[in-house]
């Protein structure tokens, strides 16, 4: 999954318009393909200290990592185990609120 559609060219024998074309998907390609750019936002995400948190990404990949955005209290946030396809496995070191960046 993608946060961007893959360009896709359009059949033509203009020689100009293909070139065009060409050109546009090979300055967009590398950008598009970014997993960074695909990325949710959780928000009001309470973390319980003393058990592990499983917090659903929805990202329907394994993430690359995750920023906490807001933190709504005094706590450090850690994995406990890696992410899977749908979930981050964290915990705290005090019940905290936060919003998450999973990308």
């Amino acid at each position: 999954m993608c946060a961007f559609k893959k360009f896709d060219k359009i059949v033509t024998t203009n020689s100009e318009i293909n070139r065009l074309q060409t050109n546009i998907e090979s300055s967009l390609s590398p950008i598009v393909q970014k997993p960074q750019l695909d990325s949710n936002i959780l928000t009001g995400i309470i973390l319980h200290v003393g058990k592990t948190n499983n917090v659903a990404h929805l990202l329907n990949r394994i993430p690359i990592g995750y920023k906490v955005i807001n933190c709504y209290g005094e706590s450090n946030v850690w994995n406990i185990k890696q992410s899977d396809s749908s979930f981050l496995y964290l915990a705290c070191s005090a019940t905290v609120t936060v919003d998450l960046e999973v990308s």
